[in-house]
């Protein structure tokens, strides 16, 4: 079970839940300076906190990110009251936030977050045929990640149809492919692979370029350190957030479509069409994960 800091006061059934699963609860009040001294301990390991609360939950969010007052590499979860707009989702994917918007869920996402940091490191191929480069990289991220190296755009792409790893660093200039047709191959396979562009070119205009053909996000040369550890994990956080996100909208999408079953069962119902109410209800069923109905199931439905 987890450490959890939980700023969610106004939410009693939430810290209710959480305690009902096992966490370790550290319940603050509405201060954010009570918040931050708090996770300036280092024993935090999930951070839960709300929207709409005494405090700014994304004034709160900016400062845990910042790195200034804890560690910037927190997960967070921040619980709202009514479906998140576009530039909300936008914004917490660009903070690493998840979003939950009912309180129900936010066991699942805990859960979520504890198996993303008890699992495996992740793996990372940096493919950069300047040697000093590729060795900086390694040396930065190798504590953090499984880093595989390659040299030229040929062994590189080989490297990931192999392995597929979770995040990939590419140079632009490379002998044998360039990285722009590793980019190409790459994006054709899997359009969601995270992809970071390293390029001694600082242009507005190249800049557009890498990203129109499908990088993630781009570092200039010379690599600094800092920068690049701090764009691995945006981008991995990203990634795993954008995962989380789509699952739940297509859980959605299936629960709108086992509702209208629904209705339409119920409609056939009240027309006394047990046949057709039993069709549109084994669908609805089907419409769901590991949610089917037996033909029993059925008949003591419509008994």
């Amino acid at each position: 079970m987890a450490e959890l800091l939980a700023a969610l006061n106004h939410y009693p059934a939430v810290l209710a839940l959480l305690r009902q699963q096992g966490h370790r609860l550290m319940v603050c009040d509405h201060d954010i300076d009570e918040i931050l001294d708090k996770l300036g301990q280092g024993r935090v390991e999930i951070v839960c906190i709300a929207s709409q609360a005494d405090y700014d939950g994304w004034q709160l969010l900016r400062m845990i990110r910042s790195g200034r007052f804890c560690r910037p590499d927190l997960p967070v979860i921040m619980l709202g009251e009514a479906q998140w707009h576009a530039h909300e989702i936008q914004f917490a994917a660009e903070l690493s936030c998840w979003l939950v918007y009912n309180g129900d869920d936010i066991g699942a996402v805990v859960e979520r977050c504890l198996g993303d940091l008890a699992r495996s490191k992740p793996s990372v191929l940096v493919i950069e045929d300047d040697v000093e480069t590729a060795q900086l990289s390694y040396t930065a991220l190798n504590t953090q990640a499984e880093v595989e190296l390659a040299y030229d755009g040929a062994s590189g792409l080989r490297a990931w149809l192999q392995r597929r790893h979770d995040l990939l660093l590419l140079d632009v200039q490379l002998p044998e492919l360039s990285g722009a047709e590793v980019l190409q191959a790459i994006r054709t396979l899997n359009p969601q692979q995270p992809i970071i562009i390293l390029t001694a070119d600082t242009t507005t205009a190249r800049y557009r370029a890498l990203m129109s053909a499908g990088a993630t996000d781009y570092l200039t040369k010379p690599i600094n350190v800092a920068a690049l550890r701090a764009c691995c994990r945006s981008v991995l956080h990203y990634s795993a957030f954008r995962n989380q996100r789509d699952f739940h909208q297509g859980l959605l999408h299936q629960q709108r479509l086992a509702a209208r079953r629904l209705r339409a069962a119920d409609d056939s119902l009240s027309c006394g069409q047990t046949q057709s109410a039993s069709w549109h209800v084994k669908h609805a069923m089907a419409t769901l994960p590991d949610e089917e109905l037996s033909d029993d199931d059925n008949a003591e439905f419509f008994s």
